[in-house]
């Protein structure tokens, strides 16, 4: 009987912690699955520079510092699923020249393998009611 009593008990707390955890007004999945958006996600290491952002309507006008030791750089732009806004993308030379600009305004993809001359000391992204995928990679260019 007591067997019986501690099951029954069991059974009871375990259904009621499933039917307690039961909320069909939000759906988990969606935040899994669903690309962040205005969060630019940089990482910025010695000779590798990359930014990559999901933008909805987003603006910034962000310079980072690089930490670069070399002047042969590799450049990669892509630019999708562009929808209205604007902005510019710049590279400055330690002797503050720009080495590398492109407009972001239409859907592209930029590859310069020989962008040779200066070292980069900063990278500069104005971005105005940006929507777009953006994605940046510098490198220093491998022999």
């Amino acid at each position: 009987m007591k067997q019986s009593i501690r099951f029954i008990a069991i059974i009871g707390i375990v259904s009621l912690a499933l039917i307690g955890c039961t909320d069909n007004s939000k759906d988990i999945t969606k935040s899994i699955t669903t690309p962040y958006d205005n969060i630019p996600i940089v990482v910025n290491t010695l000779n590798a520079y990359t930014f990559t952002l999901n933008a909805n309507h987003f603006s910034i006008d962000r310079i980072d510092s690089l930490s670069f030791n070399t002047d042969s750089l590799v450049v990669t732009l892509t630019l999708a699923n562009y929808g209205t806004g604007g902005g510019k993308l710049s590279i400055i030379g330690i002797d503050s020249t720009q080495i590398f600009t492109e407009l972001l305004d239409k859907n592209k993809v930029v590859i310069q393998t020989n962008l040779i001359g200066t070292t980069p000391a900063a990278v500069s992204f104005k971005l105005s009611d940006f929507i777009g995928n953006i994605s940046f990679v510098l490198s220093k260019q491998n022999p």
